[in-house]
């Protein structure tokens, strides 16, 4: 066999297994790509009418907070915050497991 021959060859093998590879896909009859059918526990007009509520935002959510009312003044909060600085009472980094 000469070169060329080789070259194609190799290419045309190396095409088919990589289609083979991505063959299992849905198309297929597996069980684990069988899906049960879909049965409903809850009535259209219930959807409906949930659907018509609006969501309660809750903590975590997108909804906007006002700023939190105090009586200090700017001055106090930097020195109260310097302080726990120098006491080391401050996290640094991040405290837990992500």
């Amino acid at each position: 066999m000469n070169t060329t021959t080789r070259f194609i060859a190799i290419s045309a093998i190396t095409a088919l297994t990589s289609l083979a590879a991505h063959a299992n896909g849905e198309g297929d009859n597996a069980p684990e790509n069988v899906r049960a059918p879909v049965v409903s526990t809850v009535s259209v007009a219930q959807v409906k009418a949930e659907a018509r509520m609006p969501l309660k935002i809750t903590e975590g959510g997108t909804g906007y907070m006002n700023a939190a009312k105090s009586d200090l003044s700017r001055d106090a909060v930097r020195a109260q915050a310097l302080m726990a600085s120098r006491n080391g009472t401050t996290s640094r980094g991040e405290l837990g497991s992500m």
